[in-house]
């Protein structure tokens, strides 16, 4: 008696192992996808400051939590760096005639900027403090309990190129 065998084509690996590949490629791309959606903060370093430019989904998140008695805020927008050179030379005379006691004291804090939209004008938060603080302050907004007291907050009118204000906390 003859055996006979049904023919049965198998897989061979080559076409199971492009099979993973495949899969990991799209995962791969997928979850590239997804991070370059998510909008990141920029680093902004020059001779006099160095600084985070929150994107504006950050900015949004982070004044919710920190403008809570204002919230007018329209939209919200990212910055450019050359904004926040204008921003750091207007903030410099500012300070030399509104706020004399944090002329010399000025270049050792850090700043965090964050675009925002109010009365159709764009205007950028900025807060300055002292180093080391106990958060990311890339990442996270610092506010007067977590800077220790050594804080400045202002707001910039980018579209006159004017200060709004500037309040300026105790250094300790």
């Amino acid at each position: 008696m003859s055996s006979f065998r049904p023919f049965r084509p198998r897989r061979p690996q080559l076409f199971i192992a492009l099979g993973s590949l495949t899969l990991l490629l799209i995962l791969f791309l997928v979850i590239a996808s997804i991070l370059l959606l998510i909008p990141s903060n920029r680093i902004i370093t020059e001779e006099d400051f160095e600084g985070v430019i929150f994107s504006n989904r950050n900015a949004a998140d982070s004044l919710r939590y920190m403008l809570v008695n204002e919230r007018t805020e329209e939209a919200y927008w990212t910055p450019s760096n050359a904004q926040i050179v204008d921003l750091e030379v207007r903030l410099e005379s500012y300070v030399n005639e509104q706020v004399p006691i944090l002329a010399s004291w000025l270049n050792t804090y850090r700043r965090q900027y964050f675009g925002f939209i109010r009365d159709g004008k764009q205007l950028i938060m900025v807060v300055g403090f002292c180093k080391p603080v106990s958060i990311d302050w890339r990442r996270e907004p610092v506010t007067l309990p977590e800077s220790g007291g050594c804080y400045f907050e202002g707001q910039y009118d980018a579209t006159n190129d004017d200060f709004l204000y500037l309040w300026e906390g105790v250094r300790r």
